[in-house]
């Protein structure tokens, strides 16, 4: 005997149901005009688990179905960061080996420059000046239009360690 469970968050729906060779299916419904199903069945299947065995990653799949995005993350590599011992004028990028950003703090509350140096594309062709963080999540939003939401990580405490000192400007924010 199996038991539905509703998963509700504002228009999305799921609910847990029995699946083949003793799965647990979960069928999704967005409830969003954007993401059409492509077939005539308005879920798509994610197989989590079968009850006989534990959680493993080699067990779950997503169905061949299409599963347009609804909403990205942008972790934090959007971020102006820096070691202390950095100059204030460097900006962390190539801290992205594990471990080696944890030290990192928050050097300004801006996006870094590989975000505030994008030019879309289609501003290059009109001749405006569409650029920065604003611009590159237009573009994406437009490149996927099936996406609502684009979301940014950012800590509480500014970064992994806390908020760069001695940063000119940074006690105006």
């Amino acid at each position: 005997m199996f038991s539905l469970l509703p998963l509700l968050e504002g228009p999305f729906r799921a609910s847990l149901q029995p699946g083949d060779d003793d799965n647990i299916d979960i069928c999704v419904e967005s409830g969003s005009p954007k993401s059409p199903p492509q077939d005539s069945e308005p879920f798509f299947t994610f197989m989590l688990a079968t009850i006989r065995s534990t959680w493993s990653r080699r067990r779950r799949r997503v169905s061949r179905r299409w599963m347009p995005p609804g909403f990205i993350l942008i972790d934090d590599g959007w971020q102006s960061i820096s070691h202390d011992e950095d100059p204030i004028t460097k900006e962390g990028m190539n801290h992205t080996v594990a471990g080696e950003q944890m030290p990192c703090r928050l050097l300004k509350f801006q996006e870094n420059y590989k975000f505030r140096d994008y030019v879309s594309p289609k501003s290059l062709a009109t001749g405006s000046t569409n650029k920065g963080l604003g611009a590159f999540i237009k573009d994406l939003k437009d490149e996927f239009n099936t996406v609502d939401y684009v979301y940014v990580w950012h800590a509480l405490c500014g970064y992994w360690g806390g908020l760069r000192p001695n940063v000119p400007d940074s006690q105006k924010r």
